[in-house]
């Protein structure tokens, strides 16, 4: 969560770290997330929504501001107060705030990390709370078609709310796919 808040003092407070004004983007993106743990078989769908970037001065760095709202479907298999495992059906809708950071590598080739804390329809993965962190790291590639801006990216997410191990934080990971379009302003 550290790294969510700094990037959002960064994009609207007075923050030395990023002294070049806030501005706005539309850049809209889907998301794709299969399980990387067999007892958190969760399969996640993001549709994003990216509003406010800031360049870092003397940097090759970019914060961003946007929105996210999540699908989950599956289930996820852990061990209960008893010591026993169980099989939960965990299927959840989720809304957050985004805050990414992007480091640019080279032209059309960067590395983007984000946090969001989010905000779900139900205790999400099952028996957890309805509050939780989304954390997402990953490469990705841009490029120039027509009018807009293209981003293909790989991603690691990792969902958690933060209390621990053991069955009060049913966290999950994924690994996925992200694809987005900037709209020209």
């Amino acid at each position: 969560m550290a790294w969510g808040l700094l990037t959002l003092t960064g994009l609207f407070g007075g923050f030395t770290l990023a002294d070049a004004p806030a501005t706005h983007i539309q850049e809209v993106g889907l998301e794709r997330f299969e399980p990387l743990h067999a007892n958190r078989q969760l399969h996640l769908t993001n549709a994003t929504a990216h509003l406010r970037e800031k360049q870092v001065a003397g940097w090759p760095l970019t914060l961003r501001l946007g929105l996210v709202a999540q699908h989950a479907r599956g289930e996820i298999t852990q061990l209960t107060d008893t010591l026993s495992e169980q099989t939960l059906h965990s299927p959840g809708h989720g809304l957050g705030i985004s805050a990414e950071a992007r480091w640019r590598v080279r032209s059309g080739f960067h590395l983007d990390a984000s946090a969001a804390p989010m905000l779900y329809d139900r205790r999400f993965p099952a028996g957890g709370t309805h509050y939780n962190g989304m954390f997402q790291a990953g490469p990705s590639i841009t490029w120039q078609m027509g009018p807009g801006r293209w981003t293909l990216g790989a991603r690691w997410l990792h969902i958690s709310n933060g209390r621990g191990l053991g069955p009060d934080n049913p966290s999950t990971e994924g690994r996925g796919l992200v694809l987005r379009y900037q709209l020209p302003l």
